[in-house]
């Protein structure tokens, strides 16, 4: 379905960086519900005693605050358990243990500009003033995608390294032994994912591929089946996407009742897009955080699920937090990385967008029109959630092969 959006800016647009094997969850502001995450990060749940670092963290305020600047009730209000209860599993990495292996450090924070764009229905542009390579992020070890040239329309490669897609063929064949659904994909995280603009225009059939129309078909396959709620995957609303959240609210309560958990048993997922970190760096350090994601890809491998992860967006409300970014992006690789999982770079993918690709909060993705989060011609693509979801069904279009 082709929907046109009024004109924004004109030319082109700087679009994705895959890198396999790592990913991470970005908290931003629902434009379309006015809620933003900043001030949204205290949920009643208390920080876990995880490591050291976290050791002596105290209680999170009972309370949340929105954009509007309004107290919202936490998520479980009342509920005594609020830590999550998930062990590592014999067969899987644990996030601290899978650090000792490739540590944040070891992955170099690199300020990735993508030298190239991609042009979706642009004026044609002086081929040598363009240069069509992408910056160079360090060493293109296990777990890390080279994504090629980004010279033209079609090109947009997410090859996974051998690794990550072994790993990957290995949970699709343990998933389909379980009942798992191939055309299901969950969203798990903050506010940037529970917003109307990350996906539910496309399962609404509200899009436009523009000359991306090798994404419609992939729109098409998870759009098909009707999950309890009578939305497809891509239309229904998270029980695991909420904004304010972290990757411990995500975990509160422990398996099975947990948000986390009561999603995938809902929804039986062949796919879970993660992103969380936008919020958790307001709380606690990259080193923790790690192991907080490390136990949300646990419980998703434990349902035998293909927890995808993405690098978050920048932050540009303040010095503090958006110093935060980039360490904690590096986190998200190293963990990708090391537990071989498929990585959007929402963050390179970001960087070529007017401001960030950011609402005027600094925290939260724009979107098109304010509403129109799936029109992927030039001018929808200067937009952040138009961004995120073309590069996530990228993604997805790339593992609904293997």
């Amino acid at each position: 379905m082709h929907i046109e959006g009024s004109t924004r800016l004109a030319g082109f647009v700087g679009v994705l960086g895959v890198l396999a094997g790592c990913q991470v969850t970005v908290a931003t502001t629902d434009p379309d519900s006015g809620r933003g995450d900043a001030g949204e990060n205290d949920t009643g749940v208390a920080s876990v005693d995880v490591q050291a670092s976290d050791a002596d963290a105290t209680a999170r305020d009972a309370g949340f605050v929105d954009g509007s600047g309004v107290d919202v009730a936490p998520p479980d209000a009342g509920s005594s358990d609020t830590g999550p209860d998930v062990t590592a599993s014999t067969d899987a990495l644990r996030a601290d243990t899978a650090l000792a292996e490739v540590g944040v450090a070891d992955v170099p924070v690199v300020d990735v500009t993508w030298a190239d764009v991609l042009v979706v229905d642009a004026p044609a542009v002086d081929a040598g003033s363009a240069d069509t390579s992408i910056a160079d992020t360090g060493p293109r070890d296990a777990g890390v995608v080279d994504t090629g040239p980004l010279g033209d329309a079609g090109a947009l490669a997410t090859t996974l390294d051998a690794l990550t897609a072994a790993h990957v063929r290995d949970l699709l064949a343990r998933g389909a032994a379980r009942g798992n659904l191939r055309d299901v994909v969950a969203k798990i995280g903050d506010s940037i994912t529970e917003s109307a603009s990350f996906l539910m225009d496309c399962g609404h059939g509200w899009y436009s591929v523009g000359a991306r129309g090798d994404v419609e078909s992939t729109i098409a396959y998870f759009s098909t089946r009707t999950l309890p709620g009578g939305e497809n995957s891509l239309a229904r609303s998270s029980l695991c996407a909420t904004a304010g959240w972290t990757a411990l609210d995500a975990l509160a309560g422990g398996d099975p009742a947990s948000p986390l958990a009561r999603e995938l048993d809902a929804i039986h997922p062949q796919w879970a897009v993660v992103m969380y970190g936008t919020n958790d760096l307001d709380h606690e350090d990259a080193a923790a955080f790690t192991v907080d994601l490390g136990h949300v890809v646990d419980l998703i491998e434990s349902r035998v699920a293909v927890p995808i992860l993405s690098t978050i967006p920048p932050r540009l409300d303040g010095a503090t937090p958006g110093a935060q970014v980039a360490p904690y992006n590096a986190a998200i690789r190293a963990l990708a990385l090391a537990r071989h999982l498929p990585l959007v770079d929402y963050w390179g993918a970001l960087q070529a967008a007017p401001g960030d690709g950011l609402s005027p909060d600094g925290i939260h993705p724009d979107v098109l029109n304010g509403s129109d989060g799936c029109i992927f011609t030039t001018e929808g693509l200067m937009y952040g959630y138009n961004l995120r979801n073309l590069v996530t069904l990228t993604m997805l279009e790339e593992l609904r092969a293997y």
